[in-house]
């Protein structure tokens, strides 16, 4: 499944308030091999896992990454992690998992102050 968009969120400064509520976007990176016809380099591209999203959860509920990372294992599993704007090495990623359609999620990015704990 392709997770992701192209121009609708703002990576940079971030684009849903503190406030908002979204399901977080957990993934789990086993390095499983990409299905064929899906792209393993350039974005958006193959990041090796499975996701899945939490309930809907305010932004300030996410503290820091390691609070949406929590989140994601205390929902899914240990091996859960909240998704990132690289995983799928920009912009979005492919993965396999069951999400629901036209639904947006609260995500992270490592270097730029976007996220809700920045």
């Amino acid at each position: 499944m392709h997770v992701g968009t192209y121009g609708l969120g703002n990576p940079y400064l971030g684009d849903t308030g503190p406030e908002s509520q979204l399901p977080v976007l957990c993934i789990r990176v086993d390095d499983r091999p990409a299905p064929d016809g899906i792209p393993t380099t350039g974005f958006p591209s193959w990041a090796g896992g499975e996701v899945a999203a939490t309930a809907p959860t305010a932004g300030s509920e996410l503290t820091s990454r390691e609070a949406a990372d929590e989140l994601c294992a205390d929902s899914f599993g240990g091996d859960r992690r909240l998704a990132g704007f690289h995983d799928g090495e920009g912009w979005s990623l492919w993965a396999t998992g069951t999400l629901p359609a036209d639904t947006r999620f609260m995500t992270a990015i490592n270097d730029q102050p976007a996220n809700p704990w920045s």
